[in-house]
């Protein structure tokens, strides 16, 4: 179910930045002046824009992945931990289906 959860908002967010890079972020929006403003930026890497040779990255997140899972089953302490460690692994599954699978590709590329 988390899954699909975040399936689901993946979908939204890649909908709603198509929907942004056509109409607000083809320039940087300013929210605060100069202080603070919106700009699009795509991450090709993993964290931090780290980037690896493909197979070196896919087993690195998996590898984070099944370690992610060990602890989460492990602790269980709380049905609020336990519902946060969900929704990590949620993303995290998703993230690396999108990975492998490839994304819905709906955002424009720059």
């Amino acid at each position: 179910m988390v899954l699909l959860i975040a399936s689901f908002t993946a979908f939204l967010v890649a909908v709603s930045a198509r929907l942004l890079t056509e109409s607000l972020l083809t320039v940087p929006l300013p929210l605060l002046g100069d202080f603070l403003r919106l700009s699009l930026v795509e991450n090709p890497g993993i964290a931090f824009g780290i980037t690896l040779p493909l197979p070196l990255q896919h087993v690195l997140v998996a590898a984070a992945l099944v370690l992610i899972s060990i602890l989460a089953w492990r602790s269980r302490a709380s049905a609020v931990a336990s519902l946060g460690f969900g929704l990590i692994l949620g993303g995290a599954f998703a993230n690396i289906l999108d990975r492998l699978f490839g994304s819905l590709q709906i955002a424009a590329k720059h």
